[in-house]
């Protein structure tokens, strides 16, 4: 982790930049081949001249069909160079965004689980985000009752006199090995 944007109870914005990663593969990466590039784009230009001087060369005869055929065949690879350094560019850009962790939703900051300096794998957990707008229940049911629900089912339940609906949202394919109950998580729809 390069540096981490936000504290613990700073409110968050969707797309909102949190943290930032550091790759000593990818600012490298990306330099080289824009220098690549702008060595590659001098010579087509420099090749392009040379193309003209050839062309009006050929007109009376002073240079060879094949030395003109070799300097197009010269262009053609440079362009081709051009193309494959500007895919590369593009790339090392895309990776460079995917440095930047941001928000997924509207939130607060409430934990954090890794600080700058530390190193973090794909998938890991890095913070938490509180969505104060939307209550989620996780619970767990048998095998009986999850063959008679799909995504968006309505669940009511209550809470002392209060009649509350729920959205079941998430359905697990599998179970806990422990209880041998499929975990679902809902979703309150009135607050």
């Amino acid at each position: 982790i390069k540096s981490i944007n936000v504290k613990i109870g700073d409110s968050v914005e969707k797309d909102d930049e949190l943290i930032r990663l550091y790759n000593p593969n990818i600012d490298p990466a990306l330099a080289a081949n824009e220098a690549k590039l702008e060595s590659i784009l001098t010579q087509i230009s420099q090749v392009e001249k040379d193309l003209e001087n050839l062309k009006t060369l050929r007109k009376n005869n002073s240079v060879s069909k094949t030395t003109y055929e070799h300097k197009e065949t010269e262009l053609k690879n440079l362009l081709a160079q051009q193309k494959t350094v500007e895919s590369e560019i593009t790339l090392s850009q895309a990776n460079q965004q995917e440095t930047i962790i941001k928000a997924p939703f509207t939130g607060i900051i409430s934990q954090f689980s890794k600080q700058p300096g530390e190193f973090i794998s794909a998938g890991q957990p890095v913070m938490s985000i509180y969505q104060n707008n939307i209550l989620e229940v996780e619970t767990e049911i048998t095998k009986e009752l999850w063959s008679n629900l799909k995504l968006g089912d309505v669940i009511h339940g209550y809470f002392g006199d209060e009649k509350l609906e729920f959205e079941l949202i998430e359905l697990a394919q599998s179970a806990n090995p422990l209880t041998h109950l499929l975990p679902v998580v809902l979703q309150l729809k009135n607050s």
